[in-house]
Order: C-alpha cells, then sequence, then structure tokens
C-alpha cells in the first residue's frame, strides 16, 4: 500500500494549524525556548510548519519510509532531530517542555506505556498537546474513509471511528494527566494536558 502523504505546503489550512498549535503552546511556555517532541511525525508536516518556532524539535514515527520522507521536509533554519520510534517506547533520553500527538494518539496500542513515555520524558511544568479527528469529520487524508468517494471502505471506515472512541475513552479516563483544557478545532478534538 501506498503511504498517505499529508500536504506540507503552507497553506491556509496548514498555517491555521500552524498558529493554533503555536498559540495554544504559547499559553504555557515559551517556544523559542523550549524543546517539542512530536510523537507520530508521518512524512513531517507539523515539523516543517512548527520547528523554526521552537529551540530545538524532535519527532518520532514507527514507520521508517516516513522518518525519511520527514528529514527531507526538514525547514533550514531549524534544529530538528527525527528519529524511528514508538510512543510506547521513546528513543530520547533529554526531557522536553512539550509533546505533540497530531491525529496519531488513537493508534497507540499501549497507552498506559505511552503515558508513562510523557512522564520521563516531560519537564516538570510540561504540557501534552494532543489533537484528534472529530469522529463525525467530512473529510480524511485517507481516500477509503470518505463516504462520498468510490474508494470508500466501510469496514475501515467503523475500525478508524471506533478507535477514535476508545482512545478518547482512554485519553478521560487515565489518572497520570490533568487535562488542563480542551475544545474543537474544525473537524478536530484537541486536549491539553499537565503532569498531575
Amino acid at each position: 500500500m501506498a503511504k498517505i502523504l499529508f500536504n506540507t505546503r503552507k497553506d491556509k489550512k496548514n498555517l491555521q494549524r500552524r498558529d493554533f498549535i503555536t498559540k495554544t503552546l504559547s499559553e504555557y511556555l515559551i517556544p523559542e525556548d523550549s524543546i517539542i517532541l512530536e510523537v507520530g511525525i508521518g512524512n513531517g508536516r507539523f515539523g516543517l510548519l512548527l520547528a523554526e518556532y521552537f529551540k530545538q524539535y524532535l519527532g518520532i514515527d514507527p514507520d521508517e519510509e516516513y522518518v525519511e520522507l520527514a528529514k527531507k521536509n526538514v525547514p533550514s533554519n531549524a534544529d530538528v532531530i527525527y528519529k524511528l520510534g514508538k510512543a510506547e517506547s521513546i528513543p530520547f533520553e533529554k526531557q522536553v517542555e512539550a509533546i505533540l500527538f497530531a491525529n496519531v494518539w488513537h493508534f497507540i496500542k499501549d497507552t498506559s506505556a505511552a503515558i508513562k513515555e510523557i512522564d520521563r520524558l516531560l519537564k516538570k511544568d510540561g504540557v501534552v498537546l494532543i489533537i484528534e479527528p472529530s469522529s463525525n469529520r467530512n473529510t480524511w487524508a485517507d481516500e477509503r474513509l470518505n463516504k462520498n468517494s468510490e474508494k470508500f471502505d466501510k469496514q475501515m471506515y467503523e475500525r478508524k471511528i471506533s478507535h477514535l472512541r476508545v482512545g478518547k475513552e482512554v485519553l478521560l479516563k487515565q489518572k497520570e494527566l490533568e487535562i488542563i483544557e480542551q475544545g474543537e478545532l474544525g473537524e478536530s478534538n484537541f486536549y491539553v494536558l499537565r503532569k498531575k
């Protein structure tokens, strides 16, 4: 199967995403003085949009091909390090001020292990920003999830919705991190969390 390549252009939608993330995180930290870790970088969309605003931008993905694609999308004026890795076992030792999960929380198999990694890497006053697709969104990056597409796969769509529901339930029920802000962002939901 071909990789889903996420739009890396600095178009209106991506600039709105960038501005939302930087504005939200700026309420809790000073980006240019902060190290951020993105879990699930894909082909590097958010790193390309955000890295220049942070002291350092770290990122991981469990897919080697995505990591290599992301490395090709690194801004020249930013300190970026991408590695192969999973949320349950992050291959970085340095502590960070922010951790970003952009549309990946529902893919994590062992959220308990991921939360332990967050606890290990997040500085005392650091924050986690989780952005997840809304289950009632109209458009998806993968055509097979779009109901009006000739390639629509009902079983795949139902599995995606189930994963989103379970991911949200786990996030709301976990006890290690406090949700300090939550809301909607277009066809997505977001959560800002901090260590308790």
